[in-house]
C-alpha cells in the first residue's frame, strides 16, 4: 500500500483547475520550445483537457506574457531570473495564481522549493546530479528532492533511479519511496515509422541528442572513429539541437566526415529518421531518465547501444534489444560494430519491436490518467 501524504487530496473529486508548474516550456519570450521535457509537458497538458479540466502552464518568462501554445494550452510566463537562482522567487510568485479549485502538478519537481502546495503532485525526470557536480550542488539538491517528497503527495517518476535514491536516504526515505509511482516515457506511434534492414545492407547508426556534454557527443565521435580504422561499413546521422559547426569541424578532425552526416531536426523529422537507420547510439555521461531516443528507437525496431546511466538500462536489457556499456570509445564501438552481424541485428531488432505498443504515447495515457485522478 503506498503510503500517502499528510493532506492527501483525490483529484477526481476536487480538483476544477491543474495549474502545471514548470521553469520552462515556451522559450522565456513566450515562442514554441522543442525538447523531451517540453513534448512531455505538452502531452501532459493534453491528457489533463481530455480528462475534463482545465490547465495552465506556469513558467518562467523575460518578461510576463498569457498565450496559447500551438497546441491550444494556455500559457503563463512570470517574469523571473531565468537560472536556478530565480527559482524560489518564481515558485513563491506562481503561488498567487492559484484560486478555489485548483490543485499542483510540478513538471520539474524539486524546482518549486520551498513552495509546495497542500495535495500536489509531482514529475521527476531522473537524477541529473550522478555527474561532476560539486558537492554544494549536490547537498543542495539531496534538500530540494527530499522535501518535495515530504511535501507532494505522490510523484511520478519517469524511471527508477530516482527511487532507489530515495530508498537509500535513510528510514525516513525508504518509506517515503512509496509515494513514487514509476511510468517509462513513451513514443507517438503515429508518427514512428518501423525500420528495415535488406541482407548485406551496411549498419546506419543515428543519435538524436541536444548538443551538451552530458549527453556524451564526443564519446559517440570518438566511437565512429574507431569504427572506421576497424575498418568496419557504417554509416551515421548526427541530429543534433546545437554544436552543428563542432560536429561537422571534429569529424574532419578524426577523418568520418565522408561517413557522418550532421542536421538539425525538427521532432517530426527526427522521428522520420529512424526508418532510414538500423541502430541507435545513445553515449550518456550523466543526467539521463528514460531518454526518449532510447524510446523512440526501440519502438521503430532499432536496437540500442547505451551506457549504464540513470533510466537507460530501464529500457535496455543487453543482448536482447541491445547492449550497455561503459563511457568508452573502445567498449561503445565494439557493441556497435557485434550489430554490423546481420543474423544479431535482426534477433534484437526483433525483440526491440516486440516493445513497441508498450512504449506507445497510449499506453503512457493509460497509465498516467489513475495516477492523475487519484
Amino acid at each position: 500500500m503506498k503510503a500517502k501524504a499528510e493532506g492527501h487530496v483525490c483529484w477526481e473529486e476536487t480538483a476544477k483547475r491543474i495549474l502545471l508548474f514548470a521553469g520552462s516550456y515556451l522559450d522565456f519570450d513566450g515562442r514554441y520550445s522543442p525538447g523531451g521535457r517540453q513534448r512531455f509537458i505538452r502531452d501532459l497538458a493534453k491528457l489533463i483537457q481530455a480528462w475534463g479540466r482545465d490547465v495552465v502552464v506556469v513558467q518562467k518568462a523575460r518578461s510576463a506574457f498569457e498565450c496559447l501554445c500551438p497546441d491550444g494550452v494556455p500559457v503563463v510566463g512570470i517574469t523571473s531570473q531565468l537560472r536556478a537562482v530565480g527559482d524560489v522567487r518564481f515558485s513563491h510568485a506562481a503561488r498567487a495564481l492559484a484560486r478555489p479549485g485548483d490543485c499542483w502538478l510540478y513538471a520539474s519537481g524539486e524546482d518549486a522549493w520551498p513552495y509546495f502546495a497542500t495535495g500536489s503532485k509531482a514529475i521527476q525526470h531522473g537524477v541529473w546530479w550522478d555527474g561532476p557536480q560539486s558537492y554544494g550542488v549536490r547537498t543542495i539538491q539531496r534538500t530540494r528532492s527530499m522535501a518535495m517528497v515530504r511535501r507532494v503527495q505522490s510523484v511520478l517518476c519517469v524511471d527508477t533511479n530516482f527511487i532507489n535514491w530515495l530508498r537509500c536516504e535513510g528510514p525516513e526515505g525508504y518509506r517515503l519511496s512509496n509515494r513514487c509511482q514509476y511510468i517509462p516515457n513513451y513514443a507517438d506511434l503515429a508518427l514512428l515509422p518501423v525500420t528495415t534492414r535488406h541482407e548485406g545492407q551496411p549498419l546506419t547508426i543515428i543519435t538524436a541528442r541536444r548538443f551538451e556534454e552530458k549527453r556524451g557527443t564526443e564519446l559517440l565521435l570518438n566511437s565512429l572513429a574507431v569504427l572506421w580504422r576497424n575498418k568496419v561499413t557504417f554509416r551515421a546521422h548526427i541530429s543534433t539541437v546545437g554544436g552543428l559547426t563542432y560536429v561537422k569541424k571534429r569529424c574532419d578532425e578524426l577523418g568520418i566526415s565522408d561517413l557522418v552526416s550532421v542536421s538539425e531536426d525538427s521532432m517530426g523529422r527526427v522521428l522520420a529518421r529512424y526508418g532510414d537507420c538500423h541502430v541507435a547510439a545513445v553515449p550518456t555521461l550523466w543526467s539521463e531518465g528514460t531518454s526518449f531516443a532510447c524510446v523512440e528507437a526501440l519502438a521503430a525496431g532499432l536496437p540500442v547501444v547505451c551506457t549504464a546511466v540513470g533510466g537507460l538500462g530501464n529500457l535496455v536489457l543487453p543482448n536482447f534489444n541491445g547492449f550497455v556499456v561503459r563511457p568508452d570509445a573502445e567498449a561503445f564501438a565494439g557493441a556497435l560494430q557485434a550489430l554490423a552481424d546481420g543474423a544479431m541485428w535482426q534477433m534484437m531488432h526483433r525483440n526491440a519491436l516486440s516493445m513497441r505498443e508498450s512504449l506507445g504515447l497510449e499506453r503512457w495515457k493509460r497509465d498516467v490518467a489513475p495516477w492523475l485522478a487519484a
